[in-house]
């Protein structure tokens, strides 16, 4: 129990107190004033990640957690935000235990991020039936825990248009600019390139042409590669008999 405390000396069954090194006994009745507080359980004290739409968040706990305790179906966990987010535990963490003990839980993400925005972690007792319980055996209790921050993911797949022509070299492309696109770097190969979202590009030869684009929201960056076809001109050509 929690609370104030006083330790004192007095004489024992061995009929002293304690002897010092030099033989002289600590007299009956000195004493310690100690204040003892309730020990606490452990509690997230950070949440890591790396990249823009991150394939597993770190969990930092204040005090090595036992790894008995945690569901490796992730169940442990909840993630709440803009969008649902599954999770397991990864197999890491097991393998990173010492004595069966961890301060980090590392959790997988297993669906895709299709939104940016705020989203909060919480401990929930999961499917094994507790939350997490500590190197002392206190079980954390079930609530929100910490926060994390994923910026808008960003496409770079992109669309063209190619005109119903026998001669069709030039071509439409665009990009939709979702994840708040601000920036497109077209590649069409040897013959040239584009910074437009949206560029009309004439060819100068036929066959498979390659396509790069690469697109970013200042934060994030994805590329995307397409081939086309640029079709020979179709030529009408007839013989006829001489006459």
């Amino acid at each position: 129990v929690n609370g104030s405390y006083t330790l004192s000396i007095q004489t024992g069954t061995d009929g002293n107190t304690i002897t010092d090194i030099c033989g002289s006994d600590i007299a009956v009745g000195e004493s310690i004033a100690l204040n003892v507080s309730a020990l606490q359980p452990a509690t997230v004290t950070g949440i890591s990640k790396t990249g823009c739409a991150p394939q597993w968040i770190d969990i930092h706990f204040s005090r090595p957690i036992s790894c008995a305790s945690l569901a490796a179906d992730g169940s442990d966990f909840v993630i709440n935000g803009p969008q649902a987010v599954q999770v397991s535990v990864a197999a890491s963490t097991f393998s990173g235990c010492r004595s069966g003990l961890t301060n980090l839980v590392r959790l997988n993400i297993l669906s895709p991020w299709n939104t940016g925005g705020n989203y909060q972690l919480s401990i929930v007792s999961g499917s094994d039936g507790n939350t997490v319980t500590d190197e002392c055996g206190i079980i954390t209790p079930a609530g929100q825990a910490g926060s994390f921050t994923i910026t808008n993911p960003i496409s770079a797949q992109f669309s063209f248009i190619i005109p119903p022509s026998c001669n069709a070299s030039t071509i439409q492309f665009s990009h939709n600019g979702n994840g708040g696109a601000s920036s497109w770097q077209w590649d069409f190969g040897a013959s040239g390139s584009s910074t437009l979202q949206s560029p009309v590009y004439t060819f100068a030869s036929t066959g498979k042409q390659t396509i790069r684009l690469i697109t970013t929201n200042g934060q994030c960056i994805d590329t995307a590669v397409q081939d086309i076809i640029i079709r020979d001109m179709m030529k009408s050509q007839f013989m006829a008999p001489m006459v």
